[in-house]
């Protein structure tokens, strides 16, 4: 019986290594998908959504008025930071993580969808869909942001009162 155990776990940790996805599969993938045109794409929307959020800050606050030189710095500053956490380095944050989630057949089956006519105008529009998306939930994430600032003040008061 000890045998048999064994032998069951030993197939079952060998079926689960044969499907774990290669990272060559994985890859082979992501340039299917587009991934690094992709990625510039949304580099781009959130670049224009953290600029679009500081200028309105900055609007808000009549007291902190930013020079031309000091938003020109500032937009360098963010294109930079954004640019460098999403370089190649997503890669080798992403392998891992499909390859927790995916077998290499259902890799295999991803690679035939984004190969097909469907597939690619999926990748050509997401990226438009999203920022229309993100553009569409800036109101919701001020109005989001004032509620909470609200009720954390509503709640300070309360504790503070009750002391």
């Amino acid at each position: 019986m000890k045998k048999m155990v064994v032998m069951c776990i030993f197939l079952a940790s060998g079926m689960a290594i044969a499907q774990t996805a290669s990272r060559e599969k994985i890859i082979e993938m992501m340039d299917v998908m587009h991934s690094k045109q992709m990625m510039t794409q949304i580099q781009g929307m959130m670049k224009t959504q953290i600029m679009a959020s500081v200028l309105e800050e900055a609007k808000a606050n009549p007291k902190q008025q930013i020079t031309p030189q000091q938003m020109e710095s500032l937009r360098q500053f963010i294109d930079s930071s954004v640019t460098s956490k999403m370089d190649d380095g997503i890669i080798g944050l992403a392998v891992p993580i499909y390859q927790k989630h995916y077998t290499d057949g259902e890799i295999s089956e991803i690679i035939a969808f984004y190969s097909t006519p469907t597939g690619q105008k999926m990748i050509t529009e997401a990226p438009q869909m999203m920022g229309e998306i993100f553009a569409g939930m800036a109101p919701l994430m001020k109005t989001m942001k004032e509620d909470i600032g609200k009720q954390a003040e509503e709640r300070a008061k309360a504790g503070a009162a009750a002391q």
